[in-house]
């Protein structure tokens, strides 16, 4: 299981966001590069890094993000990713993994294309809900679709890595929604990579006993009620 700590990038800065409302906006860090850099060296061996401007539409955080790829930093990005060319382009300039969200739904022959051209390992799917319906435009659009129904669909077509995010909790420090996530975990076998709530490590150890493969922690690490030494030492084998 891997712990993988969230970059949230807008205007150059490393955000937080309630439920993925810019009303409620809050900024940890103004050196995104500095900041993944000091999780490397605490033992992290991959970061989640999301262009919230390119997911809004407005603007994109990209050169910090090539950036932080060209210093060997290990990152997975996701954030209006609705192309062939950007995918490439990320993957080239060595962005571990790439996740896919809108253009999964909206150009589905382009998102096949990446996964059989690219690798399954190399493009992940972000798996965005609210109120059991899947979520997709930077979380404005809802699909007449649930979480498990698209997870399975997503199995079918040779997916391997899932990024399941519960919107209503994501930076509300409430916990996960391990109901969503064991019933998930029970009906596919491809990876799951846990988020939204996560405020403790006994969240995370929860998660560990449904079986994801992975967390992402964000605002509960920058306010410092979960600590990377700790959770590294607790969950042993996370990293």
């Amino acid at each position: 299981m891997m712990v993988i700590p969230s970059i949230d990038l807008m205007g150059g800065k490393v955000v937080r966001l309630i439920r993925g409302d810019t009303r409620y906006l809050r900024v940890y860090h103004d050196n995104p590069i500095r900041l993944a850099e000091d999780f490397i060296e605490k033992g992290i061996k991959l970061i989640h890094v999301v262009d919230l401007d390119a997911a809004l539409g407005r603007g994109s955080n990209r050169n910090i993000i090539l950036n932080m790829a060209l210093s060997g930093i290990p990152i997975q990005v996701s954030g209006g990713i609705r192309d062939f060319e950007t995918i490439a382009s990320l993957l080239d300039y060595g962005v571990k993994r790439v996740i896919l969200g809108t253009l999964v739904y909206k150009r589905p022959k382009l998102f096949m294309k990446a996964i059989n051209y690219f690798g399954r390992d190399k493009i992940g799917v972000a798996l965005d809900y609210r109120s059991s319906r899947v979520v997709v435009g930077g979380w404005r659009e809802s699909l007449n679709l649930s979480p498990i129904e698209l997870a399975t669909q997503l199995q079918n077509v040779g997916v391997e890595w899932l990024i399941v995010t519960s919107v209503e909790r994501d930076g509300t420090l409430k916990g996960p929604d391990t109901t969503t996530l064991s019933e998930i975990r029970r009906r596919v076998s491809i990876k799951v990579i846990a988020a939204g709530g996560i405020s403790s490590i006994s969240d995370i150890l929860t998660l560990k006993e449904i079986g994801v493969n992975g967390v992402i922690i964000g605002r509960a690490l920058y306010e410092g009620l979960i600590k990377l030494e700790e959770v590294l030492e607790v969950v042993g084998e996370c990293h």
